[in-house]
């Protein structure tokens, strides 16, 4: 008897184990953390989506990016109300980063939701401009930009061009990381601007991270942009 007592709990301990989620259940509080560790399926998801999003952290040069779209995910896997729901949010996260390690970032965007490409108006800060997204690659996918903004207040303008991959999807919104393209030929001039571009259904909004050379001193081009048209002409 105590032989089979001692295989049951082996056998219970294994299976545990096998089951761990990311984090320790044994100090598990929140309803969510509970849940989780309730939840063979959500265990093994978390544990999965906890060792590809450190994974993907690691080769991406967009870190923060990263990192904001994942505490993102974090509040909407928390406001879950069933562990159902619940898993379906680890499995298009675990995608996700999936198509992160492997390359594939056209399958990170999820068809029919939010198109980037288009005319954007600019007034914002004293400033007026436009900006128009194409498509400049299917696979790996990728837009190019056209920035024209001038400052109300001086006449100072800023125009440059720039191009934007490894794009990120929510439910709600595409971030891409974009930079300058260079095209002078004086070292002194030609620091790239890097920003980030978060497009939604309705507008773009700029977060520049390094302005580089490309607007001057006073021009600038950081800020939300209105959607005005969905295609190019």
């Amino acid at each position: 008897m105590k032989l089979k007592l001692t295989n049951i709990c082996i056998l219970l301990v294994a299976a545990n184990t096998s089951a761990a989620a990311s984090f320790d259940c044994g100090k598990a509080s929140t309803r969510t953390e509970k849940t989780v560790c309730s939840n063979p399926k959500l265990s093994k998801a978390d544990e999965l989506l906890s060792s590809s999003y450190k994974a993907a952290l690691a080769k991406v040069e967009y870190k923060e990016l990263l990192k904001q779209t994942q505490l993102q995910w974090l509040k909407s896997r928390n406001s879950a109300l069933d562990a159902s729901k619940m898993l379906q949010l680890y499995n298009e996260r675990i995608a996700i980063l999936d198509a992160i390690l492997n390359g594939s970032t056209s399958s990170i965007l999820v068809a029919g939701t939010i198109d980037p490409v288009g005319t954007y108006k600019y007034q914002e800060q004293g400033l007026t401009g436009v900006m128009e997204i194409k498509q400049f690659s299917n696979f790996p996918l990728s837009w190019k930009a056209v920035i024209q903004t001038v400052n109300n207040s001086n006449g100072d303008d800023c125009v440059f061009e720039a191009t934007g991959a490894n794009p990120i999807s929510t439910p709600n919104s595409i971030e891409s990381g974009f930079e300058s393209i260079d095209e002078s030929t004086d070292p002194e001039l030609s620091e790239p601007a890097k920003f980030t571009v978060k497009f939604s259904t309705k507008d773009a909004v700029i977060t520049v991270h390094s302005k580089g050379s490309v607007c001057g001193l006073k021009g600038s081009y950081n800020g939300r942009y209105s959607k005005t048209t969905s295609k190019v002409r």
